[in-house]
C-alpha cells in the first residue's frame, strides 16, 4: 500500500507522520491457504474475498520525525479500521487499539480480526490513526488510509 501522510497544519520539516497500512489474510479454518497469491490489487496479502472462517488483520507501520515529533510523547495514537457494510440496513462495525508515542521514532501495531466477526456481504474498510493527548483528548493529527473493498462469503 502507498503511505499515507498526516493532515496537520506544521510544516513536514517540522514533524513528519508517514504511515503504511496493509490487509493481511490468514488461513480458512476449512484448510484452504488465505494468501493470495500474486496478480490481485495487492499482491501476496489478500485476493479481497475472505470467508466467514476466516481471520485477517491490518497492519499499521508508521515513522514520526521533525523537531516537533518530542512533543508527542506521552499521547497516544488511536488505531481504528471501520469496516462499512455496502447494502440494506448495513451499520458500520470497527475495531480499535492505541500505541502509546515516544516522541518519535518507528513503530507497529496489528488489528486482529477473528474469524466469524463479520457477517457475509461487501464491505469498504478504512484505516484511521488519530493522535490523542496524554488526558485521552483527540489531538490535531489524523490519517486516513482507504483499504478498497472486500467481499465476505459463507462457505457451504
Amino acid at each position: 500500500m502507498a503511505a499515507s501522510q498526516a493532515e496537520f497544519s506544521l510544516s513536514p520539516n517540522d514533524l513528519s507522520v508517514v504511515a503504511s497500512v496493509e490487509l493481511n489474510e490468514g488461513n480458512s479454518t476449512a484448510g484452504f491457504e488465505g494468501q493470495a497469491q500474486g496478480g490481485t490489487p495487492t499482491p501476496g496479502l489478500t485476493n479481497r474475498l475472505i470467508q466467514t472462517d476466516q481471520p485477517f488483520h491490518v497492519a499499521f507501520d508508521w515513522a514520526e520525525s521533525g523537531s516537533f515529533a518530542p512533543f508527542l510523547a506521552g499521547g497516544k495514537w488511536k488505531l481504528s479500521v471501520i469496516f462499512d457494510a455496502i447494502g440494506v440496513n448495513s451499520h458500520p462495525a470497527a475495531i480499535t487499539d492505541t500505541t502509546n508515542s515516544t516522541g518519535g521514532g518507528n513503530y507497529t501495531n496489528s488489528l486482529d480480526v477473528a474469524e466469524n466477526t463479520l457477517s457475509p456481504g461487501m464491505y469498504k474498510i478504512i484505516a484511521r490513526m488519530q493522535w490523542h493527548f496524554g488526558g485521552g483528548n483527540p489531538g490535531p493529527l489524523v490519517l486516513f488510509q482507504d483499504l478498497g473493498m472486500i467481499e465476505v462469503y459463507q462457505d457451504s
